[in-house]
């Protein structure tokens, strides 16, 4: 058939798309999300530009996409607006709601815990493996905001978030080896370690917070 037999877009990126392809990649390994290829995926709308994608669910059975979408960084300037990066995604209330009731026995009730604050490309390298370990072994639930902003704003999302502690990370703590670990109760920080692998240092974390 011709669609077995088609070229396939993700063998002709050109090297832009290619390295922001591998970056997206990237951020998804060392958040430890698992995800599939699909060179086939096709959504419905022609303004979408680079990644497009689906979420699935195992508890669904056969129809199991629960959400759909894509980036659309051409859109608004198409519009009359400002040239401006975007991204959205379609979802099946009814659909959602089944897996929701359908892991809600799963899991325990959220409870306020970690906010994760990389200050930089380099730091947010680095944290991503980690909060990724603190979400798989710590109690407490852990936030990350990957946008670069100043740190009072990510304080101001810590606040929102109700979270207790802040990991800190930058260019200095890079430099020395070490995260900064603030209890924003008391508005106290720690200097811990951050060599060695994001395990480790997600272990010494969580053993700091408890």
């Amino acid at each position: 058939p011709f669609v077995e037999t088609a070229p396939l877009m993700i063998d002709l990126l050109c090297d832009d798309c290619r390295a922001h392809f591998d970056a997206l990649r990237g951020y998804l390994d060392a958040l430890g999300i698992a995800y599939t290829i699909n060179p086939r995926i096709v959504r419905g709308l022609d303004y979408y530009t680079r990644t497009v994608f689906e979420f699935v669910s195992s508890v669904l059975g056969a129809q199991s996409t629960v959400c759909g979408g894509g980036r659309y960084d051409g859109l608004v300037a198409e519009l009359g607006g400002p040239p401006t990066p975007g991204v959205g995604f379609g979802l099946g209330l009814e659909r959602f709601l089944m897996v929701v009731e359908k892991l809600a026995g799963e899991h325990a009730p959220v409870r306020r815990g970690i906010q994760a604050i990389a200050l930089g490309d380099a730091a947010r390298g680095r944290l991503m493996p980690v909060v990724g370990k603190l979400r798989e072994t710590s109690g407490e639930p852990t936030f990350a905001d990957w946008q670069d902003r100043k740190l009072t704003a990510h304080f101001k999302a810590a606040d929102r978030n109700g979270a207790r502690w802040a990991l800190i990370l930058g260019d200095d703590e890079l430099a020395k080896e070490e995260i900064v670990l603030r209890d924003l109760l008391a508005r106290e920080d720690r200097r811990l370690p951050m060599a060695g692998p994001a395990a480790e240092v997600a272990r010494t974390l969580v053993e700091a917070t408890t």
